[in-house]
């Protein structure tokens, strides 16, 4: 069983027990126990404690302790020891440039975030579209396409924003394959860049990427009908 309850755990106890195996019973006890504690644990360095005990006793190879170590590090926020542990539990893997490339991105993006607020923040500069194009930019390479688009219709404003914010905006929906914002940013720019060719190529590829042929042969028409060249 690689997941144990305590209702299994004290059933595998009790038969220990009844068969008069007292070693084994103290082992079984012992494993509950570390289970229990370490998936159930609130604070992180009581747990980093536990497992050293665990290592030090040679329990570590135990499938259910190593389970719950797995439970007790996963974690929504990781930092930098969180994604080089992940890269070196995959180290002979192919996984581990892919796991590389997405610490980068999250690293850049944490870092990203902690300069644009330091800048609103406690040197009250008030952004510009500069500043926030490099934030749609750094979203959109990261794949984070929802912040992206909040930054422009929360931050610089749906209609204040210009073509430089929704075409980096569109190509980061290209890349990801977010069709939904994708077609927002594209009849946007539809309206600022009537004459642009590379938006309507953009939402084309979109929509190919995305096995919509019959959206695709539509701005492909609305190409033709402003005289652009595809």
């Amino acid at each position: 069983m690689p997941h144990k309850d305590t209702i299994s755990w004290n059933s595998m106890l009790n038969a220990y027990v009844h068969h008069g195996l007292e070693i084994g019973a103290m082992n079984i006890f012992r494993q509950m126990i570390i289970s229990i504690i370490l998936t159930r644990v609130s604070a992180l360095c009581l747990g980093i404690q536990i497992h050293g005990w665990v290592i030090r006793r040679g329990l570590d190879w135990n499938l259910s302790i190593a389970n719950s170590l797995m439970v007790m590090y996963s974690s929504h926020e990781r930092d930098v020891v969180s994604w080089n542990s992940i890269i070196s539990a995959h180290c002979k893997c192919r996984e581990a440039l892919a796991f590389l490339e997405q610490m980068e991105e999250a690293v850049l993006v944490k870092e990203g975030e902690r300069v644009f607020a330091l800048m609103c923040e406690k040197y009250k500069i008030k952004p510009i579209m500069e500043h926030y194009g490099c934030m749609v930019n750094l979203y959109g390479r990261a794949g984070l396409i929802k912040k992206a688009y909040s930054i422009i219709v929360d931050g610089m404003g749906f209609e204040a924003a210009g073509p430089t914010l929704w075409g980096a905006l569109l190509y980061a929906c290209f890349l990801h394959g977010d069709t939904t914002i994708g077609e927002i940013a594209a009849n946007r720019l539809f309206d600022l860049e009537p004459d642009n060719e590379h938006n309507f190529v953009l939402l084309m590829g979109i929509y190919e990427n995305a096995g919509r042929l019959e959206d695709m042969e539509r701005v492909r028409m609305m190409m033709v009908d402003r005289g652009l060249d595809y």
